[in-house]
């Protein structure tokens, strides 16, 4: 669970209960791109099934997702608050 007033940070996931989806950020392939989605967590390769930042990736590990106060989902590029 993560609260409206906490942040998740590139490296961090959740798992749904029975740990059967992820939620977090990922790359694809080699790739350094970086994107915030869900993905089947017992898989052997990977499969995302919903991705937040498909148009507008993050060039690097810097990302952090919060909650706006009114409940959107943002993704910051970097711990200062810049979008990507």
């Amino acid at each position: 669970t993560i609260m409206r007033t906490q942040s998740l940070r590139d490296g961090d996931v959740i798992f749904s209960e029975g740990k059967r989806f992820a939620f977090g950020f990922f790359s694809v392939g080699s790739s350094k791109l970086r994107y915030v989605g869900i993905w089947y967590a017992q898989v052997s390769e990977q499969t995302v099934v919903w991705v937040a930042n498909r148009d507008l990736p993050i060039n690097d590990t810097s990302g952090h997702i919060k909650f706006s106060s009114r409940g959107n989902l943002c993704v910051y590029a970097s711990a200062n608050g810049t979008e990507p």
